[in-house]
């Protein structure tokens, strides 16, 4: 809007400390004078433009009274000290907010009544569609669709209450695809860009389900941006060879600096790194993080009381397969053969078959989960 009527526009980024004096402005010294630093506010006033007030909710109330005489029918600003100042007439204010948001809180009545409020509402395919082409034009259509749809995925899930708005987060979804042009894995780009906003264990779960159901683990930067992608680029064996021992050390340093200990033992994959750098230095970070917040020493003794109250491998990961697609229908007697046994994980299970289904041809997947809704592992003390 700012472009289309030439007029200059104030971004007014709001937080839990901003005052009036962020706003307005403030006294300062200058020339051995004492000199009103103008505000945002204060110049948007002067020189008419459009005053963003970037998530307003989030200043105390106390903060943002000093804007009433602005926003209602006297347009003006009063400063301690100074000549009280009227507006431009050219000067207009637009308000963001995200309702629920941790750190926000509700706005005054007298505030409110001073905007004109636009509800925005819930984003359909077209729309998630276009900011996606918008970003990324040269993008392969099937491609963006599947991002948009994992976007609406999330979005019904947040409307029923299943997850958090962590994950529904078109920003996040934007920079993971824009990362798929560097090279990162479409996957892994996922990962940092929704399923890790994420803190809760259980809701990253249904994130990553969600994200499995769009997003095959098989694609690569080819699926997205045919030939174009930085992926596609490989190295000469012979420079592979020339280079191995620095590629190896960067890789390593990379480990160590995150896991915080350099004692530990870490075998590099070169020959990945050919293909995708970022894939490799990305699961360096990954393994280095790992090493440095899980006791693997305590989670291999974890794993070893299983195993010596007879905890099998067949019993800590239990999983029998009913019936394969292409068997007979006669096989449907084996149903009988069946019993109860071990612990269940359904984590586990939704994501080997769910992998196992995407693989399949068939244009429409269906997945039916039959489950007594109690997770149950072993009681080791």
């Amino acid at each position: 809007m700012a472009w289309i009527f030439g007029r200059p526009e104030y971004d007014i980024s709001f937080h839990v400390n901003t005052d009036s004096a962020d706003l307005i402005g403030t006294d300062t010294f200058i020339n051995n004078e004492v000199r009103l630093r103008k505000g945002s506010i204060y110049q948007c006033a002067e020189f008419g433009g459009f005053g963003i007030l970037d998530e307003i909710n989030m200043a105390k109330n106390d903060a943002v009274s000093v804007l009433h005489a602005t926003l209602d029918h006297r347009r003006r600003i009063n400063i301690p000290g100074y000549n009280r100042i009227l507006l431009h007439p050219a000067t207009r204010f637009i308000g963001t907010m995200n309702y629920g948001y941790a750190g926000t809180r509700e706005l005054n009545e007298a505030l409110v009544s001073r905007f004109m409020v636009i509800d925005m509402p819930e984003m359909d395919e077209d729309s998630v569609l276009f900011v996606l082409r918008q970003h990324f034009p040269d993008g392969e259509k099937s491609a963006l669709k599947a991002f948009a749809g994992l976007f609406l995925d999330l979005q019904i899930k947040a409307y029923h209450g299943e997850i958090s708005t962590k994950s529904l987060d078109l920003r996040g979804l934007v920079s993971a695809v824009k990362a798929t042009r560097s090279g990162l894995s479409p996957i892994d780009a996922i990962q940092m860009g929704i399923i890790n906003k994420s803190f809760d264990v259980f809701e990253k779960e249904i994130v990553e389900d969600v994200v499995s159901t769009r997003i095959p683990s098989s694609w690569t930067g080819k699926d997205i941006w045919g030939k174009t992608c930085m992926e596609d680029v490989r190295w000469p064996a012979e420079q592979l060879e020339e280079h191995r021992l620095e590629i190896s050390n960067r890789i390593r340093n990379l480990f160590w600096t995150v896991s915080g200990d350099y004692d530990t033992e870490f075998e590099p994959d070169t020959e990945k790194y050919v293909y995708s750098k970022q894939t490799v230095l990305y699961e360096a970070v990954k393994q280095g993080a790992f090493a440095r917040y899980f006791d693997q020493k305590k989670l291999g003794m974890y794993l070893m009381k299983k195993l010596h109250f007879s905890a099998g491998e067949d019993m800590l990961l239990p999983l029998q397969r009913f019936r394969n697609y292409e068997e007979p229908r006669e096989t449907n007697e084996r149903i009988f053969q069946f019993r109860a046994y071990a612990n269940n994980r359904d984590g586990l299970a939704l994501k080997t078959v769910g992998s196992s289904l995407m693989e399949r041809p068939e244009k429409n997947k269906i997945l039916i989960v039959l489950s007594d809704g109690k997770p149950c592992d072993m009681s080791i003390q």
